[in-house]
């Protein structure tokens, strides 16, 4: 009878490991006591089977208590919210005394709760219907034949297949964190210690001056064509103190993220994620911004990817440390004014995007690989447009280079919008009022095109261009006499202009 509830234990371990995919998480020196972590099943967090005979149930109590103190100090060194355990004895027979009532109900310390079920040879059958609801399987298979010879050789099989089982899984796990070599961490550390040294060198890394000859993100640089400017800043840090904390995460989270993917998948990683940070700060910040955070945020949104696609393996190894760290970091980024959060924020979905494009190794999903693509995609195009749209207007000269170009191509109501936009900047040249008189002009909005000309010539004077199109204007409301001033003020300032001359004598002959 031991025998076969010994064969019992271990056929049922053997069932929820290879068959249902439980991990094995512990195996006492004793091979009596079992941990396994279930996949599907959400009522429970853990599964402990014990095989244990008892004659009273005041072993089986104490038993109870122990494990349920060690369960509740290990879900306080996890940081679990709570812990829920289906604790499970195997015995032959059933404790003499009364133990029914005291383990009716789940035992509860603190946040863990332990709820406790005897499997006894003669009521098999029963406890394993209960085990079956619990845990959502199909147990009743397992019911051992009470006519069969069992031996220890039985035993030791079943225990043989549950081992080799665990060992090749551990190292398929291994292997995930084992892919690749760190090399491209260790280059991109190497570049940005010595781009440090060449900025202290030529004039300081806090000098705003050489970051932007360097190449740290700065907008009105980037809206006239510099896009390059979107890369170059994750080679670059303002202090010492910057330095060394990106460094510092870029030597673990990026060497993490190398050896699960790989150097090429990383390094796709890490460009995408860096050059999203960028836009993202292009899009939602104005100031000079540098570093290698938006990259390194991007590592992070990689190993999110990986909770996504191995959950139990990603949370039993780095997952809840990763997602505080995210959140930590995240946190002083929105309390603290001078951190980039939107470079941060754009380089974790960056970097989770470019995940799903380049997929963990050895995985061929060609319509993940799309939905990535698309995805970075679109959310280059987003802050590109988005950050365009913002600042294209803020930068006079920026808005006045583009609103020449739409003039150009006869988007008139385009550059009209922009041009109005861009007016309100105190600092805005009086070449953007005229231009945006010109656009009315095109558009038959007289009056306006009148005014703005008008406020011109009353901030420059010289400005010829507008004395001639006020002629216009009032050639057109047969104002003759105000019509000739506004020429001759043009040929005044610039007597040689044969346009002018040659309206000026259709003028005096008319």
């Amino acid at each position: 009878m031991l025998l076969k509830q010994e064969y019992f234990f271990w056929e049922l371990i053997r069932e929820l490991i290879i068959k249902h995919d439980y991990q094995l998480i512990n195996l006492s020196n004793d091979h009596q006591e079992v941990w396994l972590e279930p996949v599907k099943v959400k009522e429970f967090q853990l599964i402990r089977l014990k095989r244990l005979d008892i004659d009273w149930s005041h072993s089986l109590r104490q038993d109870a208590q122990s494990a349920g103190q060690e369960f509740e100090k290990i879900r306080k060194q996890t940081g679990r919210r709570d812990l829920n355990i289906l604790n499970v004895y195997v015995t032959t027979y059933l404790p003499v005394d009364d133990w029914h009532e005291e383990f009716q109900r789940p035992i509860t310390f603190n946040k863990t709760v332990l709820k406790t079920e005897l499997i006894a040879s003669e009521f098999q059958r029963e406890k394993l219907e209960d085990l079956e609801e619990y845990l959502h399987v199909q147990l009743a298979h397992l019911l051992v034949d009470q006519g069969k010879d069992i031996d220890y050789s039985d035993i030791q099989g079943l225990k043989n297949e549950v081992e080799q089982h665990h060992s090749q899984r551990v190292n398929e796990e291994r292997q995930v964190f084992e892919f690749g070599k760190p090399i491209f961490t260790y280059f991109f550390i190497g570049i940005q210690v010595i781009m440090f040294f060449l900025l202290e060198l030529f004039g300081g890394s806090q000098n705003t001056e050489t970051l932007v000859r360097f190449g740290a993100k700065y907008n009105p640089l980037i809206l006239t064509g510099e896009w390059w400017r979107l890369i170059t800043p994750i080679f670059l840090h303002i202090g010492m103190i910057h330095l060394f904390m990106n460094t510092l995460a870029l030597l673990y989270i990026g060497s993490a993220v190398e050896k699960i993917y790989g150097s090429f998948r990383f390094l796709l990683i890490y460009f995408i994620a860096g050059i999203a940070g960028s836009l993202a700060s292009f899009a939602f910040s104005q100031s000079v911004s540098a570093g290698a955070s938006g990259a390194i945020f991007g590592c992070f949104g990689a190993l999110l990817f990986l909770g996504i696609k191995k959950p139990k393996l990603f949370f039993r190894t780095m997952g809840s440390s990763i997602i505080i760290v995210i959140a930590i970091n995240l946190s002083i980024g929105f309390i603290v004014p001078v951190v980039d959060n939107a470079g941060h924020i754009g380089g974790l979905i960056g970097g989770f995007a470019a995940a799903i494009l380049v997929q963990l190794p050895n995985n061929s999903n060609v319509s993940g690989r799309l939905l990535g693509l698309l995805l970075t995609a679109a959310l280059f195009g987003g802050l590109a447009y988005f950050g365009f749209s913002q600042h294209v207007s803020a930068y006079p000269a920026v808005a006045l280079s583009r609103a020449q170009e739409l003039v150009e191509q006869e988007q008139f109501e385009e550059a009209k919008e922009l041009l109005l936009e861009a007016s309100k900047n105190e600092q805005a040249p009086v070449q953007i009022v005229f231009l945006l008189s010109y656009t009315e002009l095109q558009l038959g909005e007289i009056n306006n095109a009148k005014k703005n000309l008008l406020t011109v010539v009353e901030r420059d004077q010289t400005f010829h261009q507008a004395y001639f199109n006020l002629h216009l204007i009032y050639l057109r409301e047969n104002k003759v006499d105000k019509a000739e001033e506004a020429l001759d003020k043009a040929l005044e300032i610039k007597p040689d202009d044969e346009l002018y001359k040659s309206y000026k004598t259709a003028l005096e002959s008319a």
